[in-house]
């Protein structure tokens, strides 16, 4: 099944709609194909709902379809979105005609749990708001509570790890000149402590685009201009 295509310009909530729209679709295909009659009975439509209560339903529907896939999300995976944003982080980095130095590699951490890598990675998270804070561009926030953050799951961790990616997508996107980043491979099998140290590398680049925007709150060029659709 082919990804469904990004619609143009700034996403709105018509688009959020669509895409839900064409997950469910994809699940009465799933049903059909195994022979499941049953049919579900939509809940009742609520007045006022705001667009991060919107986004938090959808994350909880997503840990749910994740749970039915036969193979669980691990820390393999995560590493390797980690490493993507690492990736995509080091070409924001990048001066014309320069590679920017990769940063020391964290002391390896034993013994960390999902929980540690999340917080790890909500903090770069919030590391990437601040760039497009100072740089002007609007960009996606998350509020969790602590009991939230505490129950964190192996497929939560994923799914923070990927709306980094297509974050710092986004902003590499908006470079006038950005070469593509440096390829991923699959690593492996990781533990939760390889990628709190790989998620502590990306801190460190983020602390360093966090203040080179600081000195050149311009260095995506034009603003007044419609991005690109997110990937």
């Amino acid at each position: 099944m082919d990804e469904p295509a990004v619609p143009p310009g700034i996403l709105g909530p018509k688009d959020v709609y669509e895409m839900l729209g064409e997950a469910l679709n994809r699940i009465h295909r799933v049903k059909n194909a195994l022979g499941i009659v049953e049919q579900s009975k939509p809940p009742p439509l609520k007045a006022a709902v705001q667009p991060s209560q919107v986004f938090i339903a959808i994350v909880d529907a997503n840990r749910e379809v994740n749970g039915l896939l036969d193979q669980q999300f691990s820390p393999g995976d995560v590493f390797q979105q980690v490493t993507v944003a690492v990736a995509n982080t080091a070409r924001l980095l990048d001066s014309p005609g320069e590679i920017s130095t990769p940063p020391d590699v964290p002391e390896f951490e034993r013994r960390k749990r999902p929980t540690d890598v999340y917080r790890r990675l909500l903090d770069c998270f919030e590391k990437v708001c601040r760039v497009g804070e100072i740089s002007k561009v609007p960009m996606l926030r998350i509020e969790l509570a602590e009991e939230q953050i505490e129950k964190a799951e192996p497929s939560d961790v994923y799914d923070i790890a990927s709306l980094l990616v297509s974050e710092l997508t986004y902003l590499r996107r908006r470079l006038p000149v950005s070469a593509p980043p440096r390829r991923t491979y699959s690593p492996g099998r990781k533990l939760p402590s390889h990628v709190y140290q790989r998620a502590g590398i990306l801190q460190t680049q983020l602390g360093a685009l966090i203040a080179r925007a600081e000195r050149n709150p311009g260095w995506l060029g034009k603003q007044d201009e419609a991005p690109p659709p997110k990937p």
